[in-house]
């Protein structure tokens, strides 16, 4: 699927609460709040020092409507216009 426009507001530390719209065909689709998960995690040794992966976003709720078989590319989409998150930037 061509043509999908990323609109996101989420900043570090806390990338994944942002704000998502994504618009296809012309149509704009606005996400529930926090609706992305970073796919990453963050661990600590014994010494507390930590290590930090990051991994491609997930998106835990949709707008309703949102058409099923559009899932896979808006899913794309984020990932290339997204900078990937840690889920550890706000610890």
């Amino acid at each position: 699927m061509h043509g999908i426009t990323v609109e996101y507001d989420g900043k570090w530390p806390n990338l994944c609460n942002g704000n998502l719209t994504l618009t296809i065909e012309g149509k704009k689709w606005k996400f529930p709040k926090g609706c992305l998960d970073s796919g990453g995690s963050i661990s600590f040794d014994k010494d507390w020092s930590e290590t930090i992966t990051q991994g491609p976003w997930r998106i835990d709720e949709w707008p309703e409507g949102f058409p099923e078989l559009w899932k896979p590319a808006a899913r794309e989409a984020v990932n290339d216009k997204i900078d990937r998150g840690c889920c550890g930037g706000c610890v």
